[in-house]
């Protein structure tokens, strides 16, 4: 059986990964093909976790770390809280976005891809190295000691393992527009990663050579987009890169590296 593909989209909150996520799943609809919304399913059934055996009559999944049931939940509703700053060091939140990341892929993703289903996921083990760098950094640990304990956890591991086939990294130049959209969305979860600051910083790691190296390392193509200019340039942007890896293989030239580097 041919094995389906595994299309990550990482970046900044609020960067608009929503909204390459929900362009890519009506590419797939507009084909034909059926999506399986693991998110939605979740959030309808507290307290269980979905599996592969619940894909029969879809062609793709889509996915979201951390996930949106057991401890993915404590991640997102507890340990990320503004009200918990401080509250849980960088080796807790290491560990359960680890735990919670190798649950899922053992459980759903690499199954799944292994089935020949697609699988669309927002977030990975590059959001842990980049946020869970900084918190270190504010800890006072050395960053690259605990970047080396990040990709040392066994789910992180295991993730790696089974990289992504594509990573999307859409990227944004003006930090005060990602502060006003992060104002306006619906998702108001209060997280600590969502701070001017923070987001500032975090931009470096994500654009960083480091990231690069790790996900080429593994055979991951890694892509980046322009997020800054307007919902419809990356909704057709996130089209094109889309349909010019899946025809030859590669990454556009136009999307191979960062805007405006």
């Amino acid at each position: 059986m041919k094995k389906g593909k595994f299309i990550v989209i990482d970046g900044l909150d609020g960067v608009g990964k929503g909204v390459l996520e929900s362009e890519l799943i009506g590419f797939y609809e507009d084909s034909g093909r059926r999506v399986f919304d693991s998110i939605s399913w979740c959030k309808a059934h507290p307290g269980e976790r979905p599996d592969v055996s619940l894909l029969n009559g879809y062609d793709a999944v889509l996915t979201a770390e951390p996930t949106y049931s057991g401890l993915g939940l404590d991640i997102r509703r507890t340990l990320i809280a503004n009200k918990n700053k401080g509250k849980y060091l960088s080796g807790t939140l290491l560990r359960s976005y680890g735990l919670d990341r190798e649950i899922q892929m053992k459980g759903l993703v690499v199954p799944a891809v292994e089935r020949g289903f697609d699988d669309i996921q927002s977030r990975s083990l590059i959001t842990s190295l980049c946020y869970q760098t900084l918190n270190a950094e504010d800890e006072g640990r050395d960053p690259v000691k605990v970047r080396q304990e990040i990709l040392d956890n066994p789910g992180n591991v295991y993730q790696l393992k089974h990289a992504p086939d594509l990573m999307i990294i859409p990227t944004i130049g003006n930090i005060d527009e990602l502060i006003r959209r992060l104002g306006v969305r619906d998702k108001k979860d209060d997280a600590i990663f969502e701070k001017k600051e923070f987001l500032e910083r975090a931009k470096g790691q994500y654009e960083s050579g480091w990231v690069r190296e790790i996900l080429e390392g593994v055979g991951c193509s890694v892509a980046y987009l322009d997020a800054g200019i307007s919902i419809e340039s990356s909704r057709r942007q996130v089209r094109e890169l889309y349909n010019g890896w899946i025809s030859t293989g590669k990454i556009l030239d136009r999307y191979s590296k960062i805007p405006g580097s």
